[in-house]
């Protein structure tokens, strides 16, 4: 898909592609019944799809965190926003982060080596995105498109039920317990850069439907009772044995419940790596509300973290 450069880095023309993107992608039909089996109570919790479109050729990787202005088609973006409307997913952004782009580019850059976020090349431990915002304000779903990856470093996933199957019942009743508390990403740039922490909350949690949720960033979740620290600590252990190891390769995509599973990567040790993020939810209403924001998919996290 060619669309003109001029105006690359604005939301509102992640925007019109959006509004243009056809749902009836040929290279998502062989995944269609497990796609919309995601959104289904008890349903599967991530999907790997391989094949599927992206520019070709491509510029090299952005080194500030935006979308490159060589990069002149739009095909990984439209492959993005097929998956998300083939499912009746509503894709979001926020404004404090990624400069509010329905997109993200996701790839190192020069200077941030050692943060703990996307444009790190440490190892980035298992998290859920955006946990210290309350849950009707998160990402749902999280879907991550391979461009590069030259050393085919590897993204991990863990669904919280496989893990907390392998945890004893005393370890998962103090996960259970609101003992825990959340600090902000680093990827948020809100408040004057202030790091926020969350209420006393429960680490672990079950939905309407029964599933098991988790929303925190393992490595910045803290607790004061001791016995909520055993339990995390063998939370933090079990999770590596039981992940599902995935090399997305170039048109390789994971799509995966931000509340059912967590996520991590391996250190970049060399070679390009690029992958595209796109944030998504069944519909946007208590977001729209909160922050007065019905035109856009952009969303202001300050009015959110107060709401």
């Amino acid at each position: 898909m060619y669309l003109p450069n001029s105006h690359h880095t604005t939301p509102d023309y992640y925007q019109h592609l959006l509004n243009i993107t056809d749902s009836k992608n040929p290279a998502l039909e062989p995944y269609q019944f497990s796609l919309k089996s995601l959104t289904q109570p008890g349903g599967a919790s991530f999907l790997v799809m391989r094949n599927l479109p992206i520019d070709r050729p491509l510029p090299e990787p952005p080194q500030d965190g935006k979308r490159p202005t060589s990069k002149n088609t739009w095909i990984s973006e439209a492959t993005l926003f097929s998956i998300q409307r083939t499912i009746g997913l509503q894709p979001l952004s926020y404004i404090q982060e990624k400069g509010g782009v329905l997109v993200h580019e996701v790839a190192p850059v020069p200077g941030l080596d050692k943060s703990l976020s996307n444009s790190g090349i440490v190892a980035l431990g298992f998290h859920t995105d955006d946990s210290i915002l309350k849950p009707e304000f998160r990402p749902e779903f999280l879907t991550l498109l391979g461009l590069i990856n030259e050393h085919h470093t590897p993204t991990f996933i863990a669904p919280i039920d496989w893990a907390f199957a392998e945890l004893s019942s005393r370890h998962q009743q103090e996960l259970m317990k609101p003992q825990y508390r959340v600090e902000s990403p680093d990827s948020f740039k809100i408040f004057g850069g202030k790091v926020l922490r969350s209420e006393l909350r429960s680490l672990v949690t079950r939905n309407p439907s029964g599933d098991l949720e988790i929303a925190g960033n393992l490595y910045a979740v803290t607790t004061r009772e001791p016995q909520a620290q055993v339990a995390l600590d063998s939370l933090r252990t079990v999770l590596p044995e039981i992940a599902e190891s995935v090399i997305l390769e170039p048109g390789c995509a994971v799509i995966f419940s931000n509340s059912r599973v967590l996520h991590g990567r391996a250190a970049i040790t060399g070679g390009k790596r690029w992958l595209q993020r796109c944030f998504s939810r069944k519909n946007l209403d208590a977001l729209r509300k909160a922050t007065g924001n019905y035109k856009t998919h952009s969303f202001d996290i300050q009015q959110l973290i107060l709401a």
